[in-house]
Formats: C-alpha cells, sequence, structure tokens
C-alpha cells in the first residue's frame, strides 16, 4: 500500500527546511512505500531539489521506499539539468 503526500507551491531555500522536517514525520508514521506528489510545485530551485534527494536518501536507508511523481516541467528540468532526474524519477 502507498501512502501519498503533497508537497507546497514552492519549494525553495526559503522552506525547503521546514518541509523537509513536515515530511520527515508524515513519512515516518507512513506505510513503507510513500509517494510525494509534486504536480502541487510550481516553483522549485536547487534547495528544493537538494531537499528531496535527501528525503530520498534518508528514507532508504531507514528501510523505506519514497517515489516522486507528477512532476512539472521546470522541476523535470531543473533536476535534468542538475543531473540528478534519475536519481529523483527512476522507477
Amino acid at each position: 500500500m502507498s501512502d501519498s503526500q503533497y508537497l507546497p507551491e514552492r519549494l525553495t531555500v526559503d522552506n525547503a527546511d521546514a518541509v523537509f522536517a513536515q515530511l520527515q514525520q508524515q513519512i515516518d508514521t507512513a506505510a513503507a512505500l510513500t509517494t510525494l506528489d509534486l504536480s502541487a510545485v510550481s516553483h522549485c530551485d536547487s534547495a528544493g531539489i537538494a531537499m528531496l534527494i535527501a528525503l530520498k536518501s534518508q528514507q532508504q536507508g531507514r528501510g523505506k521506499t519514497l517515489g516522486y511523481t507528477h512532476p512539472n516541467p521546470q522541476l523535470s528540468d531543473l533536476a535534468r539539468f542538475l543531473k540528478v532526474d534519475t536519481l529523483l524519477f527512476a522507477e
């Protein structure tokens, strides 16, 4: 079973730490497989990308699977530019 969580409209240096802490708490009580729906994120900067990577890495270290779905073109393009798109969006 998969729990789905939603992210805010903006994922930037201004809120990445707070979003990380909030999602970390939600995911810690979630199923072994969690999916974060990125469709609500209209703007993401490199701090937002770093937060997504850190969260995924942390959950993998805890034996959980974290997936991301529905990234918008800006987020996808930034991840591709930073060469982390396969890390974030690989199945």
